[in-house]
């Protein structure tokens, strides 16, 4: 009944809407409804120009305005609107306790519904890891068991990459933690990573978190095998962010969150950490990364990808030894355009260089500015290569014996007589 009631309440508005616009002439005349008002609505809207040629109507009230037009209601259209009104309430207050009697329903079988829902999403998690898994170039995990943690992917994409390269195929790597079976505690379980800017470092890092967090899921993994000990958790330091209304800068917030991890991590747990120290000048910077780094392996002693471009960091580990092994991501440059190509291959051995004036070019900036970053750059390595060399000579003429110093100063008079 009261829903009738608002539609015929609504058909008398319609006809005085028609009966004023036939009377005043103006088919433009309509009804206006204030946004979020309940109490004032079918506001008839005329136009200033009309009224100033047909005159106000007699019981018009003014209601509200805006530039060009007046609103108004009237003794009829004020009775039609109570009436609507009350109608309206009347739907609302059944609509209420209908809602209310479903809803007490509903809780009366709660429980019920509580694992129904918990069954959805179990299903529909455990549909999307086997859909997952059927997808071509994935493999079965598998766990071993042994006290020395490793990772040991073959043939691994970074399946996120692989998601957003429709029709392409990522170029596959192998990322190797630790080794399984007697000799694992001779096998370096941190990679040490350098390699050009955009060369693919961050993407290998989060392509071994991503492989083993899948692996821990129970699902098949973007690789053409992968063997590994269960961890406890993850660990991840990479990209930049800061908290402007915190007071907190990027550094800052990049050492929190590496002093979280120095905190909880354990000899079981998987941690990567992305150019640590980039926020600070550069000695403080590599002091901090070589820091970490030699606390990761002295004390906590857990797999670990550390990616850099302090390049010194990699000096120390330049023989084969059971600490650190070194990887780069490949790339080739030509010397005639100076142009680098990416071969987003992980690689053994360091990288000398970042190429950061090559990422400068791809970004635009003039040619002008790119040759003087180029020479700046090799001046800036030249020179630090030479600090290396004679802090290189000193421990060694510090640890050696007195003839066999004299002989090695000896040689280096003779290089420069040489040279000159």
């Amino acid at each position: 009944a009261a829903n009738e009631t608002m539609e015929e309440a609504t058909r008398q508005l319609e006809e005085i809407r028609k009966e004023y616009a036939k009377s005043l002439g103006d088919s433009r005349i309509e009804y206006w409804s204030p946004a979020g008002s309940t109490t004032e609505p079918f506001q008839l809207v005329v136009s200033e120009e009309t009224l100033k040629r047909k005159g106000t109507p007699d019981g018009f009230t003014l209601m509200s305005s805006k530039k060009g037009w007046k609103r108004f209601w009237d003794d009829d259209i004020r009775e039609q609107v109570t009436t609507y009104l009350g109608a309206r309430e009347q739907v609302e207050l059944a609509l209420q306790d209908g809602a209310n009697r479903l809803f007490s329903r509903f809780t009366k079988h709660f429980a019920l519904w509580n694992r129904a829902v918990t069954c959805a999403a179990e299903l529909d998690c455990l549909v999307s890891l086997a859909r997952a898994s059927a997808t071509p170039g994935m493999s079965r995990p598998i766990f071993v068991e042994q006290e020395q943690p490793f990772l040991d992917i073959r043939n691994g994409v970074n399946i996120c990459v692989q998601a957003s390269l429709p029709g392409a195929d990522c170029i596959p790597n192998d990322i190797t933690i630790g080794a399984e079976g007697d000799d694992a505690e001779e096998k370096p379980r941190m990679l040490l990573v350098t390699g050009p800017n955009m060369g693919g470092k961050s993407t290998i890092l989060r392509q071994a978190c991503l492989t083993t967090l899948m692996a821990h899921l129970g699902c098949w993994v973007p690789a053409e095998s992968c063997r590994l000990t269960a961890v406890d958790r993850i660990f991840t330091r990479v990209g930049a962010n800061d908290a402007i209304m915190a007071g907190l800068s990027t550094f800052r917030i990049e050492l929190e969150e590496t002093a979280q991890i120095l905190r909880h991590a354990t000899n079981r747990s998987l941690v990567i950490l992305d150019e640590l120290g980039r926020g600070t000048a550069t000695f403080d910077g590599m002091a901090i990364a070589h820091s970490v780094m030699t606390h990761l392996l002295d004390e906590i002693r857990c797999p670990a990808l550390f990616a850099t471009h302090y390049h010194a960091l990699t000096r120390p580990f330049e023989r084969p030894n059971s600490r650190v092994a070194l990887f780069h991501m490949g790339c080739v440059l030509n010397e005639d355009t100076r142009l680098v190509t990416f071969l987003y291959k992980f690689m053994p051995g360091a990288s000398n260089k970042s190429h950061g004036v090559n990422v400068a070019r791809l970004a635009g900036l003039p040619d002008a500015i790119l040759d003087l970053a180029a020479r700046k750059s090799a001046e800036l390595e030249e020179k630090l290569e030479d600090k290396l060399a004679i802090q290189a000579v000193r421990r060694l003429l510090q640890s050696a014996d007195t003839a066999t110093a004299a002989r090695v100063v000896t040689e280096l008079r003779l290089g420069e007589a040489d040279g000159m």
